[in-house]
């Protein structure tokens, strides 16, 4: 594969060419072809001339051109939008940068990815494997609550309002119209807790279905060498080299979710959820959810009842000893 187009990645080495002059003014009258596109970290001044005099704008991205006399100036990525687009040498000369530098840039990664054809292919299996394992645990999570727990995590993720509410019980005496002490109950609402998020299972599904696509897919390239790449159109290798490309972000998707189902599973954090329940049949089934999740027996109703008041007694040490329950309002 042959190409002449450049990427430049630093103003440094665009003054190290015998070619380029800082100093010089291109403009469309005097514009001969491109070398390639700039894209700098810091901003530098566009040499372009027009009739309303030179441009003098610093910009990060744009083009090195070269001019009828053979010296190279930078094109600033604005002034080759509102100059250089009605110029028919400067758009072939676009586009032929952008076709040679897509080809060769696609045409390095891919070459990159069957150098390391094993080493790739392993990490694609090992990826799999930890989603399968990922999403293992979160559909034991849907499978193992009850439906008021499912139905708070339904509306959290819809409304990412993971806040968990309880309203306290206060007594307080107070004297009637006779001024006869009597003993007033009242309900203030607090707030408990927040659990944490939790993912749609249908999310890490989705996630292994596309990990384990992508493995099919690498597969496919087993036989696959880098001479013959050069036979692969440029849009279809592209399109290769973007599809594997998604390896990492499925990687960084796993380390999210794998993440999000460590902080949930934490006893602490379940232990909310006994609290988003409006029947004592519910609070049971949450807390023997719980400890079957956190690896404890919970087949016999003693050990769930015992540790589901110990749950509460927990929580109510917080309000004072004071009686809580699920917000009614």
């Amino acid at each position: 594969m042959t190409t002449c187009s450049e990427r430049f990645l630093s103003y440094d080495d665009i003054c190290k060419r015998p070619a380029f002059d800082q100093n010089y003014e291109i403009s469309p009258d005097n514009f001969h072809k491109l070398i390639g596109k700039y894209s700098f970290k810091e901003r530098h001044i566009c040499q372009v001339r027009t009739n309303k005099g030179i441009c003098y704008q610093k910009h990060n991205n744009g083009w090195l051109g070269v001019s009828q006399e053979g010296v190279e100036a930078l094109i600033g990525c604005d002034c080759a939008v509102n100059y250089f687009s009605a110029h028919d040498d400067f758009i072939r000369e676009k586009n032929r940068v952008n076709d040679e530098l897509d080809r060769k840039e696609a045409f390095e990664k891919m070459s990159l990815l069957l150098e390391k054809k094993l080493e790739t292919a392993s990490y694609i299996v090992d990826l799999e494997k930890t989603a399968k394992e990922v999403e293992g645990k979160v559909s034991e999570i849907y499978n193992t609550f009850p439906n008021e727990v499912l139905s708070f995590l339904y509306d959290a993720q819809r409304t990412n309002n993971w806040d968990v509410f309880i309203d306290v019980q206060k007594f307080k005496t107070v004297e009637d119209e006779n001024g006869e002490s009597f003993t007033q109950e009242s309900w203030v609402k607090s707030k408990l807790g927040k659990v944490s998020t939790i993912s749609p299972s249908m999310d890490l599904k989705r996630l292994l279905d596309n990990v384990t696509d992508l493995r099919k897919f690498y597969n496919s390239f087993a036989t696959v060498r880098p001479d013959d790449l050069a036979d692969i159109k440029t849009p279809k290798l592209k399109k290769q080299v973007k599809r594997l490309g998604l390896k990492d972000e499925y990687a960084q998707l796993i380390v999210k979710y794998n993440e999000e189902v460590s902080a949930f599973l934490k006893e602490s954090n379940m232990e909310f959820l006994i609290y988003v329940c409006d029947s004592n049949k519910e609070q049971f089934l949450t807390t023997q959810a719980l400890m079957r999740l956190s690896g404890l027996k919970a087949a016999h109703s003693t050990y769930i009842d015992k540790r589901l008041k110990s749950i509460k007694d927990k929580m109510e040490k917080l309000f004072g000893g004071d009686y809580i329950r699920k917000s009614v309002r």
